[in-house]
């Protein structure tokens, strides 16, 4: 149900960003964009252009569909720094880590988590670290396997020896 309009007659608007109704003077026109995107709040438009999606390469001094530099005042953020870059990565890690921490604590794991806090686990440090350690120590099926090869390579060496000391008594029982 739409807003009645004010006493003072005038009429609503939406704005382009939020789609609220507004009165004209709650709205400005940010750029050279007409119809229904020509009226915006002035702090939808700062929020839209301050918003950090990182590795964007827009331009963010000029309206993205009308190509025209804003009209109103805003603050323009800086581009994105490697070191922002690295701090968003290092933060989604730690989000994918902590939520594949909690899904395996109280029961309700996913396919992968396990696999997740085995792998990214050991590279950063938190409340995981003690699961990550038990998650990565040897499996009874991994120790039993490292077992039969320390046997077998055990085995060759043992046959290797008899042969060297069979050679030898070969070699030695030989008329010189």
């Amino acid at each position: 149900m739409a807003a009645e309009p004010t006493t003072s007659g005038d009429a609503l608007m939406e704005c382009r960003i939020c789609a609220m109704e507004a009165t004209e003077n709650e709205l400005c026109v940010p750029c050279g964009c007409t119809g229904s995107l020509t009226y915006a709040h002035p702090r939808c438009v700062q929020q839209w252009v301050s918003r950090k999606n990182l590795g964007d390469t827009r331009e963010r001094g000029i309206c993205e569909i009308c190509g025209e530099a804003w009209r109103i005042e805003i603050n323009v953020p800086a581009p994105a720094t490697e070191a922002d870059l690295m701090r968003a990565q290092l933060e989604w890690v730690t989000r994918i880590l902590g939520c594949a921490f909690f899904r395996v604590t109280t029961g309700f794991p996913r396919e992968n988590d396990e696999n997740i806090l085995r792998t990214l686990g050991p590279y950063l440090s938190g409340p995981w670290d003690s699961l990550v350690t038990k998650l990565n120590r040897p499996t009874l099926a991994k120790r039993f396997q490292a077992w039969v090869a320390t046997m077998k390579e055990r085995a060759a060496a043992r046959r290797e020896a008899r042969k060297a000391r069979s050679g030898e008594a070969e070699s030695s029982a030989a008329p010189a």
